[in-house]
């Protein structure tokens, strides 16, 4: 008995779903059409399997997972069916499945499961890992190969074949009796999952047009002329007339007429290849690829058994016979024309660019770089969790350059955290296992790792051994044989390697068998990035008094020391300072000491031991007879110290305060590196953005957002990218409009994570490309989603707003009229123009909102890419969910043009 339930067998089989899929003429066609009914993986899914989800914060518990007739949907429920309601999700949102204990959640709680009986779906977007073990090794492989078979097939579908699979999950859902046959209420129930509030009076006279029966209900041939009506597209029926001509057939030379109008190879053996791989044969196929069922928006195949056939001869002119003779004659019909303007030949998105296309040869510089801040963090700042699936969703979307917020451990295991704050903490060796697992998976150019140190001299030492330990020849460490030590290395010669990038030990200070004392802290620019913004005033009061004459206001970065001073560090790197009660202590770097006393007199200490002898820091302090005791640095033990194993990691991303533009212009320094909080780069662009890209030119910026906000969000990318940055570090956790621009700028060159900087930012001062005059025509959206699913009559009003984000000049936005009550097939033929000074710089952002007249408006779906990826011509737009996951079917249908100024 169990909790005063007989016990089930384990070998019972699982009870049939809540709400069946039951008999439906149209059940199991979906996986049919995939050629997966017959496979035994898929069969168990279908049946039903008892699977143990094992929760984040430990624990287990069983539940029913099933796969659903329309194949791409599990639902799961608690194992006696007590769950308030069952939960869902869909094959589409997995990213990938994990086989054994290689998710931080079975790593930390799934101890008491066989590791190859457990397994883990990882999600696109922000939605969490599903960790579940199976009650046997066999069970567990029908799950993961059988999740592995559908997602290869829906990842080979075409997107004529998405909107079909889409459009049968409705049919399905809407039949609520499952009989095979539609009422009216049923079909307006359909009309309003479609997102189309059709007016009744326009329904029911096509309702009964399609009631070839008469008797009130549509079924077979009649459903699918209902369909076939409702999935017109007027817009690409109209574009294929234009070109064909009344025959209503392309020849080659008609299609040749259309590649060249869009801007494309136009040539008679391109209109030929074309018309081969995307016309229809017999079977209703594409051409000669061998893809799967082309005619998806006419079959709508769990209907229609036995009728594809007889459509396509009805819709096909009858000199041309069926579509198998027309493709052999080199002619294209209507179908075959909208299959090839929903491949993604007709992608907006330039298809050379989804490959590694752009020169990787040049120096680290001359690329903006992918770059996470926070990344262990998955919700915000202040109390939210870090995990160490972090470190891998921002790899796997292509970042390259990663932060880790080092701190100290118990046990002596250094930790990663946001400091002072209630967020959860992992450990440093944990992070970069991760990171040694997924940093090339997406991308095979290097990952630099941003290290924010926090630890002691003894914790620093075994950061170093477990990087070296774990990541082995894939950390550098050590400069590249015959670089030039006046350039970075480029991508391509650090392919697969993993840099650091921290404090390093001034070589004239260095002490291989000690410990040197820096006395130049960066926390206040980078290590200690959060403290910066909460810097009392009163250290600045302190600095002002007696050493203004030794230290220029401007010239100096403070940093409070409790209740002992100020450490200053000089702009120019030249003086080292030490403000204290009774007087100002100076390290100049001749190793001559001046003491400034009370009384503004000055006493100098010339220096007769070297630096090697013993650490230059104890050896001032002594000079100056001043002790310098643990208690002088903000954080405990010696954080304020550089172990050299550590320090020896550190080879071409040395982090630094920034010296002036004046210092570094006249000295630059390629392996320096130095951060700006969004504030103080925005202040040096004000002041002075030539000069600052002239500094990008040569060497890495690291720009991230302030640390007082809250709720992690993030600032405008473009405008630092604007002045040459090129590590823009943002909270990958955050999703809105600034995550959508960095997903933007990294859609090109293959998503690896690097994109080249136009030539005017490379060797400025330079001239961009040529002007443009870009025309958009926004002419119509299909399939949008529905934003309020629990309301059936709710139905979106959209609109489409283009954004155009790059040089200040060329920002600009616009936006169509809303269409109401229309979120299937919404038509605007609105244009939209705008002027372009630089284009290389400019991204393209097409927004689609819910209109609303008494609050804000919704967010629908989005997509954004780098204006030098776009392609003329007409074209669909695959629109994206607020996190980046794909909206499919939903697309926007446009006409893009560009005209040299």
């Amino acid at each position: 008995m169990i909790c005063g339930r007989k016990a089930r067998p384990a070998a019972e089989s699982p009870r049939a779903p809540s709400g069946g899929a039951g008999g439906s003429r149209w059940s199991g066609r979906a996986l049919k059409k995939m050629g997966l009914t017959e496979d035994e993986d898929i069969k168990q899914m279908l049946q039903g399997s008892l699977l143990w989800k094992v929760r984040a914060k430990g624990g287990s518990r069983e539940r029913l997972f099933r796969l659903q007739e329309d194949g791409v949907t599990v639902c799961f429920e608690g194992r006696f069916g007590r769950s308030r309601s069952p939960q869902s999700f869909s094959v589409t949102h997995i990213e990938g499945v994990r086989e054994g204990h290689q998710s931080e959640g079975l790593r930390k709680h799934g101890a008491a499961f066989p590791e190859r009986r457990c397994f883990t779906l990882v999600f696109k977007g922000r939605r969490k890992n599903l960790d579940l073990a199976a009650r046997s090794d066999e069970l567990a492989r029908h799950w993961v190969q059988g999740l592995g078979k559908i997602m290869g097939r829906l990842q080979a579908m075409s997107q004529m074949e998405k909107l079909d699979h889409w459009i049968h999950g409705v049919l399905q859902k809407a039949d609520k009796n499952k009989d095979n046959k539609m009422s009216f209420q049923e079909v307006k129930s359909m009309l309003r999952m479609l997102n189309i509030d059709m007016d009744n009076v326009y329904a029911s006279k096509l309702f009964k047009e399609c009631d070839h029966s008469d008797n009130g209900r549509l079924e077979g041939h009649e459903l699918e002329e209902f369909c076939r009506r409702l999935l017109r597209r007027p817009e690409l029926e109209e574009l294929f007339g234009r070109y064909s001509g009344e025959d209503r057939v392309l020849s080659a030379e008609e299609l040749r007429d259309f590649l060249r109008d869009q801007g494309e190879d136009s040539s008679l053996r391109q209109a030929r290849a074309i018309i081969r791989k995307y016309e229809l044969n017999e079977k209703g196929r594409a051409g000669t690829d061998g893809g799967v069922v082309g005619w998806a928006l006419l079959e709508l195949q769990g209907v229609m058994d036995g009728v594809v056939m007889k459509l396509c001869l009805e819709m096909s002119p009858p000199q041309w016979g069926p579509p198998k003779l027309a493709r052999q004659q080199d002619l294209m019909m209507l179908d075959g024309f909208m299959m090839y303007l929903l491949s993604a030949a007709g992608d907006i998105l330039n298809q050379e660019h989804t490959k590694v296309h752009q020169d990787m040869s040049q120096p680290l510089s001359h690329y903006f770089i992918s770059s996470s801040h926070n990344t262990y963090l998955t919700r915000n700042q202040i109390g939210g969790t870090s995990s160490t699936e972090a470190y891998a969703k921002a790899l796997r979307a292509g970042c390259r350059c990663v932060e880790l917020d080092c701190w100290e451990g118990s046990e002596g295991e250094p930790v990663v955290y946001h400091g002072h704050t209630l967020t959860s903490k992992i450990l440093f060796r944990d992070v970069i296992e991760s990171i040694r697992r997924t940093a090339f998976e997406r991308s095979p150019y290097p990952v630099i790792l941003s290290l924010e140190n926090h630890c002691g001299l003894e914790q620093q030492a075994t950061m170093a051994r477990h990087m070296k330990a774990i990541l082995g020849d894939l950390l550098l460490t050590q400069p590249l044989q015959g670089q030039d030590p006046h350039n970075l290395p480029s991508p391509e010669q650090l392919k697969e390697k993993i840099l650091v990038k921290g404090k390093k030990l001034p070589e004239p200070w260095h002490e291989p068998q000690s410990v040197t004392s820096l006395l130049d802290p960066e926390e206040e620019g980078e290590e200690e990035e959060e403290e910066e913004e909460k810097l009392p005033e009163r250290s600045n009061r302190q600095v002002r008094g007696s050493s203004r004459a030794l230290v220029p206001r401007d010239h100096f970065i403070p940093v409070v020391l409790g209740d002992h001073g100020v450490l200053v560090v000089l702009m120019d790197h030249s003086i080292l300072v030490v403000l204290m009660a009774h007087g100002i202590l100076v390290v100049l770097r001749d190793h001559r000491v001046l003491v400034a006393l009370g009384d503004h007199s000055t006493l100098e200490c010339p220096s007769s031991a070297g630096p090697r002898d013993r650490p230059l820091g104890r050896q001032v302090a002594t000079r100056a007879g001043v002790v310098l005791t643990p208690r002088w640095f903000p954080q405990a033990k010696d954080a304020l110290q550089v172990s050299p194993e550590l320090s020896a990691l550190v080879v071409y991303c040395q982090a630094v305060p920034f010296p002036g533009l004046a210092q570094a212009l006249h000295h630059p320094r390629p392996c320096h590196v130095s951060s700006f909080s969004e504030r103080k780069a925005r202040k040096l662009i004000k002041e002075a953005g030539p000069a600052l890209a002239r500094y990008n030119a040569r060497q890495l910026s690291r720009v991230y957002p302030l640390g007082l906000k809250m709720n992690s969000a993030n600032y405008n990318p473009q405008e630092m990218w604007n002045a040459g940055c090129q590590l823009v570090a943002l909270n990958f956790q955050t999703p809105g409009y600034e995550m959508d621009l960095n997903t933007g700028r990294f859609l090109g060159n293959g998503g690896c994570g690097y994109a080249l900087k136009p030539p005017c930012l490379r060797s400025p001062p330079g001239e961009g490309a040529q002007r443009l005059e870009l025309h958009i025509r926004v002419i119509t959206a299909q399939q949008l989603p529905k934003l309020n699913r629990e309301k059936g009559s709710s139905i979106v009003d959209p609109f489409v707003r283009v954004e155009l984000h790059g040089v200040p000049a060329d920002c600009a936005k616009q936006q169509t009229r809303h269409k109401q009550n229309n979120g299937f097939n919404p038509r605007w033929e609105e244009t939209l123009r705008f002027q372009v000074r630089v284009p290389e710089l400019a991204l393209l952002r097409f927004v689609v909102e819910d209109y609303d007249s008494t609050s804000c408006n919704d967010f629908v779906g989005q997509f954004t890419l780098p204006l030098p990826s776009v392609r003329t011509g007409y074209r669909h737009i695959h629109l994206l969910s607020k996190d980046g996951a794909s909206l499919s079917p939903a697309t926007l249908f446009v006409h893009i043009q560009c005209k040299t100024l």
